[in-house]
């Protein structure tokens, strides 16, 4: 039998988590208000469970060795589902249908399936709260594994994929080029080129950003510069009407693109990114293996985005 189910406390798990973040025993103990002995008695009680050291003491505080970093890891989720099991009987008891965490990529936020796809669970399970939160995949992802997001729509994350994430595939998507209706490059009569495209401000994403780390190597391979520093934001509305005022080019999904060449002002250069990027997908923790809504909003997204596609 795991002896974590018997003999692991959920006072462990604080503990230990407290001393991780307080970097001391002495802070840890002030923090949760008890002696530090007491929390030095709880430390062994968690080390002797597990059978291994949590922490080594350095001259700058505690520090988790590989096995502690796996506790405290873990410790965290189960600290984050205890508090989902409490909203989920609080949202019983007020006759709710409980809450539904969802984390959207920016540069998508505006693709109309999923607003739709929101819209429809609304519809279909009256009383859930929904959670919407954007930013870019880099901070999605570890607010997903941290279990404060049930589910993230996106790009596929390739460096951040493991085997504990389920992922459901949206349909294909490349990145284009987009202007304001009256661009001098939607004027010019001569085929576009990496090399005339450098002389305009670039709207990009943040440097860490994978759309964005291959793009600034293929114009290093190219031998060019961007003649103007480019702006760095993932805020679509700000960007639209950056790019609807000035001669800005911005990058943006495809999928995006193509409904604001139809709403806004814009137009997509017809030039081809040499980019490789993965599929629009919907991810989640593979070990949450019931969660209706989640389910419901994952497969009208789908559906929709398929739909989209044809």
């Amino acid at each position: 039998m795991n002896p974590l189910r018997s003999r692991l406390k959920i006072r462990h798990i604080h503990v230990v988590l407290a001393i991780a973040d307080m970097g001391n025993l002495l802070r840890a103990a002030q923090a949760l208000n008890i002696t530090q002995p007491a929390i030095s008695k709880a430390l062994a009680e968690v080390e002797d469970v597990i059978g291994e050291r949590l922490f080594d003491r350095t001259p700058f505080g505690t520090r988790p060795t590989p096995v502690g970093e796996a506790l405290i890891r873990h410790g965290r989720n189960v600290l984050t589902d205890l508090d989902r099991v409490h909203d989920a009987l609080e949202a019983i008891r007020r006759g709710d249908a409980g809450t539904l965490r969802v984390g959207v990529f920016s540069l998508i936020a505006e693709w109309e399936p999923i607003s739709r796809a929101i819209n429809d669970l609304r519809e279909l399970s009256r009383g859930l709260s929904l959670i919407i939160e954007d930013g870019n995949m880099e901070d999605l992802v570890p607010k997903l594994e941290a279990g404060s997001l049930d589910v993230v729509i996106g790009r596929y994350p390739y460096a951040a994929q493991q085997q504990h994430h389920t992922v459901r595939g949206l349909g294909l998507d490349r990145i284009v080029l987009v202007v304001g209706a009256a661009h001098p490059l939607l004027r010019s009569e001569i085929p576009l080129t990496l090399a005339s495209l450098m002389a305009y401000t670039w709207i990009l994403p943040p440097a860490r950003n994978i759309v964005r780390m291959q793009l600034e190597m293929e114009i290093a391979a190219a031998r060019l510069v961007l003649s103007e520093m480019p702006l760095t934001s993932l805020s679509m509305p700000v960007n639209i009407r950056l790019v609807q005022t000035t001669d800005f080019i911005m990058l943006m999904p495809n999928c995006v693109a193509r409904q604001m060449e139809q709403q806004r002002d814009l137009r997509v250069l017809p030039f081809e990114l040499p980019l490789s990027l993965g599929p629009l997908m919907a991810m989640w923790r593979s070990e949450r293996v019931v969660d209706r809504q989640r389910d419901m909003f994952v497969e009208r997204l789908a559906e929709l985005a398929m739909a989209r596609n044809d």
